[in-house]
């Protein structure tokens, strides 16, 4: 008796019934990404000493006021023979950065 009933009532309030589940999963969400934002970080700090930490803390250091972590550092090897201030090396990468940087604000 009481399935059938509990059946006719989820047959009369399909509804009622969508918009409960809706508001138990939103409700749900909400609170699990309140809760992770806390849990989770987008920092890269290597163990002292591996490689990665070590790579990080040269870069630093050669590459004063710029910052490290942003997205779009780029590194350029010269040819052999040349420097990467010899003149056509240089009007190079920077005919190829001003490309890149304009496509990417298009």
């Amino acid at each position: 008796k009481f399935l059938e009933g509990y059946v006719r009532f989820l047959q009369r309030a399909k509804l009622l019934v969508l918009v409960g589940w809706a508001v138990v999963f939103v409700g749900l969400g909400w609170f699990g990404a309140r809760k992770l934002m806390g849990l989770t970080h987008n920092a890269f700090d290597p163990p002292p000493g591996t490689p990665s930490a070590l790579a990080l803390d040269k870069m630093n250091a050669d590459f004063k006021g710029f910052d490290i972590n942003a997205t779009d550092l780029v590194f350029v090897q010269a040819p052999d023979g040349s420097q990467v201030f010899d003149h056509d090396l240089l009007l190079n990468i920077t005919q190829a950065t001003s490309t890149y940087l304009s496509d990417r604000l298009d």
